[in-house]
This record gives structure tokens, sequence and C-alpha cells, in this order.
């Protein structure tokens, strides 16, 4: 009892900090606009992603025209089965009540083996109606109509709202995984917040389409698209607002720092000075010229990810962060040393202005 009193006192005191300080690294508070505009919108239950599609329109519309044609298929099959299945029904409730009916069974004139057979054989079409209209029907209403937890939006209320665009708003909002950061969101949630946060950050897979980034971990919240386009259109926003960030309510409990936060991802991808530009240039250049542009993107997501860490990019950090280069480019077939002799060394690479 003493322990758990204890661990509650050290939580107690740790939120008490931290609300003092603000927000965790890399977090800190959004702006203004951004909060009194948009962020008021959202649940504060959830964590979400967003960032700006540039897909070009061809591919949103083939990528959407799957799921339309799915849906479609869906729907035919139900009607089809509806349009069977109610005379079926009707006749059995009749036979039931006593009426003629051909569903009628003579059970005084039925062997055994013959009335089983019949109840095995009704019981499994019953069984099977009933998942068909409950699990297969659900998939087209949530896509055309939505439901209760997605605040009755969907794909299709999206699409047929903003059509497709060349520039869109994408908003991410996590699944069930984000139940265990309530009541108090502290700083040893940061390791899990950035083990769900930063596969879905990786720049190869936010090369896809907004509809495509549906998985596991992470689902479209379509109401909060279109309430970020609402904004777009009234001037009260810009898309420089949705560039790649994350957003967390901090803390659940309250204080007098209590709200949301916002992780500015987009802001470290880019160099900060004209050396850093030109470093990154000859870093990227050399390994698009060798075959191996992938190996950049690899090494601005290792660095990024380290560099977020708690307690940020520190000599110990870095030398990991190397370590793991080496061994992934070295993989590759990319000798890491003789790599980094014909690029002019690693001077002026962001994030690495301090490494021995």
């Amino acid at each position: 009892m003493a322990r758990s009193a204890t661990k509650q006192a050290m939580k107690a005191s740790h939120l008490a900090s931290q609300q003092c300080k603000g927000p965790p690294p890399p977090f800190e508070l959004p702006p203004k606009g951004l909060s009194s505009h948009f962020l008021s919108t959202l649940s504060k239950a959830h964590v979400y992603i967003v960032h700006v599609d540039t897909t070009p329109r061809a591919l949103k519309r083939q990528v959407f025209l799957v799921p339309v044609c799915m849906n479609i298929f869906f729907s035919l099959v139900l009607v089809w089965r509806f349009y069977h299945a109610v005379p079926m029904y009707l006749d059995l409730i009749l036979g039931t009540l006593g009426h003629n009916s051909t569903t009628a069974v003579d059970v005084q004139a039925a062997t055994r083996s013959q009335l089983f057979s019949i109840t095995v054989a009704r019981t499994l079409t019953l069984m099977g109606d009933y998942l068909l209209f409950a699990l297969l029907g659900s998939w087209p209403w949530r896509f055309v109509f939505g439901l209760a937890a997605t605040r009755y939006s969907s794909p299709l209320k999206w699409r047929v709202s903003l059509g497709f665009q060349d520039k869109e708003v994408i908003v991410r909002q996590s699944r069930v995984w984000d139940k265990g950061l309530l009541p108090d969101w502290t700083m040893d949630d940061e390791l899990t917040l950035k083990h769900k946060i930063m596969p879905a950050l990786e720049r190869k897979y936010l090369e896809k389409t907004g509809y495509l980034l549906e998985d596991k971990d992470w689902t479209l919240d379509f109401r909060a698209i279109t309430d970020a386009h609402a904004l777009l259109e009234a001037k009260k926003l810009e898309f420089k607002d949705f560039e790649k960030a994350v957003l967390v309510f901090y803390p659940p409990s309250g204080g007098p720092l209590g709200g949301w936060m916002i992780w500015h991802v987009a802001r470290e991808d880019r160099p900060q000075t004209a050396e850093q530009r030109d470093t990154l240039v000859r870093f990227k250049d050399k390994l698009t010229a060798m075959g191996h542009e992938d190996l950049f993107y690899r090494w601005v997501e290792l660095v990024q990810y380290e560099s977020n860490s708690p307690g940020g990019f520190t000599p110990g950090r870095q030398a990991a962060a190397m370590r793991e280069a080496k061994r992934i480019f070295e993989e590759r077939g990319v000798n890491f040393a003789k790599f980094w002799q014909e690029v002019g060394g690693m001077e002026g690479m962001p994030g690495l202005t301090n490494s021995t």
C-alpha cells in the first residue's frame, strides 16, 4: 500500500513538473489559430497525425474506385439475398403459426434424420443470413452513412464534399492502442507514442495517397478532413498549418498548461542552414547516382528518430545512429567510410554538428 502511494505521489510530482515546464519535447504548444479553429473540433481521447496529400488526382480517383466497386458489389449481393430470403422467412412464420406453407413439415410422417436435417439446414441458413447482413452489410453502411463513432462521417461523404484535389489535408486518428495512454499521459508514454507514430511518418509510407494509410493503428477521420478543408476555403487556415505533424491532448487530467500539443515533424525534415542544405544535396545526389536513393531516406528517418528521443541527440545516441547507419549502408554494399570521404565528410550534416 505504501509502495502504491509512493508511486502515485511520484506520478503526481512528475505531472506537476511537466505542467510547469510545458509539453515534453519534441512537443510544443500549437499555434493559436490552429488550436481555436481546428483542434477544438477533435476528440481529446485520441492521437492525430496530419499531413498534406499531394499525389495526383488520377491516382486518388483510381484508389477510391476500388472501395466504390467493392461496396456496390456487396450491396447487390445483399439486395439479391434479401429478395430471395424474405419470401422464405415469411413462409416459415406462416408455417409456425399453423397456416398453409411450403415450408411446413409433417412431424408425424417425417423420420428423425429428416427432422434433424431440416433443423440443421434452417439453423445454418438463419445464421448465415445474420452474419451476411450483420458483418458484410455494415461495410456499405459505413462507407455511405458512417457511424456514431465516426461522427457520421464517411468516405463517400468526404469525396462528395471535396471531390479530388491536387492538395488534400489528411487527418489520421489513432485506434484502440491509445487507450493505454489515458487517463494520465506522461513522459514514459512518449516512447510508446514514437513506436506507433514513427512508422506512420516514414517518407515512403506517406508517398501513398491518403485513403491507403488506414491500418491496424490508424484510421482516417473524415469529419476532421472536411472540417480542415472548410477552414482552408474560409481562409482561416492555410495548407502550411497542416504540414506533417502529430497532435496529442496533454494532460487529460487538466492543469495550468493542459491542452493540445503539437510535434512539428515537417520542420525537422527541412535543413535549417544553407550549409546543411548543401550537405544534404551532395549526400542525396551521391546516393542517387549509386542507385541507392532509398538509403538517403533511411538515414533521415534514423537521425530524426534519435534526435527526438527524450534527452535529445546526445553523443551516445549519435554514435548509436552512426553504427546503425553503417550497418544499413554496408548491407546494401556501400562502403560507409569511403562514401563519406567522397561526399566531403559529415561536417554540416543536420543533427550531427556535434558529432565526433
